[in-house]
């Protein structure tokens, strides 16, 4: 049993800071076909032309699944901050689409690295991160859309697994939590976004070096 530093059993997203959130959002069929619909950028993230995110978080898809995320999170405490923000909550953001390519010979199965899969990373700076109280702490999110839907990551308190997503499953991570994306064997459209304190300045990239 883990416990903090008072004696009180700590839950097991505070010693893994991962949160898998099953059905969290039912999955509408006109926002997956908004989403298929928007306007991707075809020169890929950090020029990787097969993952892929939406242009603009201004589509009233991102509102829409924005609002809906916070009341999912807001339900299981994840809005919540410390004393320093006087009762303030952290607030979805940059919500964008992410499309996933074929990548050709892929194996879904597998679990170690192949072509198509991300380097892996954090989505905030680990340095930035230890001065906060774990509650303050940024967080991102990914809502899965369609079948198949997954992340390689690493809990806090363990080893590397896999997670697999069903459409409607919001998986909730911490930002220093060490993670990479998957390539597929078809196309695979989810939704990813970051939950932020009040006044948090995220730095210029995403990809951060594993502590």
């Amino acid at each position: 049993m883990d416990v903090d530093m008072d004696g009180a059993q700590l839950s097991p997203y505070e010693t893994s800071g991962i949160h898998l959130i099953e059905n969290a959002i039912p999955v509408e069929p006109s926002t997956v076909a908004a989403i298929q619909q928007s306007n991707f950028d075809e020169r890929g993230i950090n020029d990787d032309p097969t993952r892929q995110q939406t242009k603009s978080g201004q589509h009233q898809w991102c509102k829409r699944l924005a609002e809906q995320q916070a009341a999912v999170l807001r339900d299981h405490g994840h809005l919540c901050t410390s004393t320093t923000y006087e009762g303030k909550e952290k607030t979805v953001m940059r919500m964008r689409g992410l499309l996933s390519l074929e990548t050709k010979g892929y194996d879904e199965m597998a679990v170690e690295p192949q072509e198509g899969d991300q380097e892996e990373h954090t989505d905030e700076s680990v340095e930035v991160l230890q001065g906060m109280p774990d509650v303050d702490k940024p967080l991102s999110t990914m809502y899965a859309i369609q079948d198949g839907t997954r992340l390689r990551i690493k809990p806090l308190d363990g080893d590397w697994m896999t997670i697999w997503l069903k459409p409607g499953d919001l998986l909730v991570f911490r930002g220093d939590v060490c993670h990479h994306g998957m390539g597929y064997a078809k196309k695979n459209y989810r939704v990813h976004a970051y939950v932020y304190p009040p006044g948090y300045k995220p730095g210029p990239s995403s990809l951060h070096q594993c502590s």
